[in-house]
């Protein structure tokens, strides 16, 4: 493999371990604490909705002033990755507090959970705005920002693969019959372990000596990033993607315990589809040779729909529903590894055009449109629940299997869709260019070299 740059390896490895604990604790959160705050904690649906949408609403509120303010400043170990110090100790810490019994009763206990919420959002938007600009500035070509966002997909697949996982197994074990108690001592784990992720990141991430950029006043920077039209439709399609991830994950828990009526198939059913999606990842670097970016994320979303229809029509066929799930897997693998290489060729052009600094602000701003999405989905699912007159741990009327089935099959098919037409158009025809393909392609040797654990090797 060619030379990359030196300590690029030990930047990439960084910046993957970041990305494995912030995964950690957003896919814990996301997957499990509503089914915590309903089946467990006894929080009526209403109210979860409120939570889950008021603090999700206060994350996008502030997310793009964090960008913002981090555009203007640096801290005292670089331009960004000083942030991920600075609060992955807070973050961690109110995570494991969101799934601890409530030290209030009634009004009150839900006025904490949605403070916990809101404060949780707050720290760990600190260390995800700060974290998606590293990749411009750990590494200058497109070759270098694929591999490294690979890596950082691969780390975010298996974080997501422990989650789906283990995190049952660890409220069984630690709980000792209690679900409570299991929970509590399951997010006491996870939070550790990504409070290491997140040091031992950090402490391996170089930023790229650049010269200083100036901020535009905000509002010039906002009208900046709107007015190209590629950025637009890539937060839509941003936030399209989060919306299905979300919902299909969430509503599977419900899906297998009361339409199949087998809970225990929730750690296969997650499981099979990461690891379809770990094992295409070679696959795309392949394709990229020969096809362009936008074709790949069009076709994957396509894929995608069709995978979820067919999930519907395989009924109660377990084999046919896992075959479903790896097809899915594999199919959004390519959109996920590609969607944040776009936006950092997309903020270098936009910080060179106007000679400013845009990466916090175009990063927070892909952020805001990922929450909106996981807002939608939280606060949609909790919605249909409660319309269809959802009964936790009950056997369920037929109306509400029918909302069950619609959140976990046809919402996602249909916005898969819609997903695909974002993508085709986040692209001028200029970008699907040969350019990309020869800036993204590798060497023979190098795929194997990256998945067998000899990256920083090669690069350095």
């Amino acid at each position: 493999m060619k030379s990359l740059g030196s300590g690029q390896g030990r930047s990439i490895y960084g910046y993957a371990a970041v990305n494995f604990g912030y995964t950690l604790l957003y896919m814990a959160a996301s997957s499990f604490l509503m089914y915590f705050y309903t089946d467990v904690a006894t929080v009526s649906v209403g109210a979860v909705s409120v939570i889950l949408f008021v603090s999700r609403f206060f994350d996008v509120a502030i997310d793009p002033f964090i960008g913002y303010y981090m555009d203007k400043r640096s801290t005292r170990y670089g331009k960004f990755k000083g942030y991920i110090y600075y609060w992955a100790f807070p973050s961690c810490a109110l995570f494991a507090a969101m799934f601890l019994p409530s030290p209030f009763a009634g009004a009150m206990s839900v006025a904490w959970r949605l403070f916990a919420c809101m404060a949780w959002g707050f720290c760990l938007s600190m260390i995800e705005v700060s974290n998606l600009p590293l990749l411009s500035l750990i590494c200058s070509n497109e070759r270098g920002r694929s591999l490294a966002n690979t890596t950082r997909v691969s780390a975010s697949i298996v974080a997501v693969l422990a989650v789906s996982c283990l995190t049952f197994k660890l409220v069984t074990a630690l709980g000792g019959g209690s679900e409570e108690r299991g929970f509590a001592a399951a997010a006491l784990v996870i939070a550790v372990c990504a409070l290491a992720s997140f040091l031992c990141g950090a402490r391996n991430i170089t930023e790229r000596g650049e010269a200083e950029k100036s901020a535009l006043p905000f509002l010039e920077t906002l009208r900046e990033v709107f007015q190209d039209r590629r950025l637009v439709f890539l937060y839509l399609l941003v936030m399209c993607d989060q919306i299905v991830i979300l919902t299909r994950t969430q509503s599977a828990l419900y899906y297998l315990k009361y339409c199949v009526m087998r809970a225990d198939l929730v750690p296969v059913f997650f499981m099979t589809g990461i690891v379809s999606s770990i094992a295409t990842q070679p696959l795309v670097f392949m394709a990229l040779k020969r096809y362009g970016i936008r074709r790949l994320m069009v076709c994957g979303y396509l894929a995608g729909a069709a995978a979820m229809i067919a999930t519907g029509a395989a009924r109660m066929s377990v084999s046919g529903i896992l075959t479903c799930a790896a097809v899915y897997g594999a199919a959004t693998a390519f959109p996920s590894n590609l969607i944040f290489v776009c936006a950092a060729d997309l903020s270098d052009s936009l910080s060179g055009r106007r000679n400013a600094s845009f990466c916090g602000t175009i990063s927070s701003l892909l952020m805001v449109a990922s929450k909106i999405g996981s807002t939608v989905a939280g606060s949609a699912v909790a919605l249909v629940l409660y319309l269809v007159s959802y009964v936790p741990n009950a056997e369920q009327s037929a109306r509400s299997l029918l909302g069950i089935k619609i959140c976990f099959f046809w919402f996602s098919a249909v916005l898969l869709l819609i997903c695909a037409f974002f993508a085709y158009m986040s692209f001028n025809p200029g970008d699907n260019a040969p350019k990309e393909r020869r800036e993204a392609s590798f060497e023979p040797g190098d795929v194997p070299v990256m998945l067998t654990g000899s990256l920083g090797a090669g690069i350095d």
